[in-house]
């Protein structure tokens, strides 16, 4: 394996490993009555090597302007997601605590704080550490 696209694998799979499993253990516990029948385990397993691979191949991917590329990463990354969490599970519902009418408003803010985290945050760790090709 390459050092960048470990490094890079590393970075992207740091970020949702600490702050998904964070989010899901304490939204989940939360709600009255506990969501026992949803799997929220595997957020913790897969999207964190889901997003190291993603990065890994963002960084080792040539082209002028890695940011701008990272963010719509990150927007089909919330897109993705979005359908997944309103239109498979209603992952919404329960961790968020709203009611089914209003789930569909995922498709809005998730592309943008996914891009957000993908083209600010991610970019400029991968940046620091001198991750991109030129």
């Amino acid at each position: 394996m390459d050092s960048k696209f470990a490094k890079a694998f590393i970075i992207g799979s740091s970020l949702p490993a600490t702050v998904w499993t964070l989010c899901f253990a304490g939204m989940s516990h939360k709600q009255r009555p506990c969501p026992k029948d949803m799997n929220y385990e595997w957020f913790a397993v897969i999207m964190p090597a889901l997003f190291g691979f993603i990065n890994g191949i963002l960084v080792t991917f040539p082209g002028n302007n890695p940011q701008q590329r990272m963010s719509y990463a990150g927007a089909l990354f919330g897109l993705l997601f979005a359908a997944y969490g309103t239109c498979l599970t209603d992952m919404h519902c329960h961790l968020l605590n709203i009611t089914p009418r209003y789930r569909f408003i995922a498709f809005i803010w998730e592309p943008i704080f996914y891009a957000f985290v993908w083209g600010v945050v991610i970019h400029y760790i991968n940046e620091g550490f001198g991750l991109y090709v030129t």
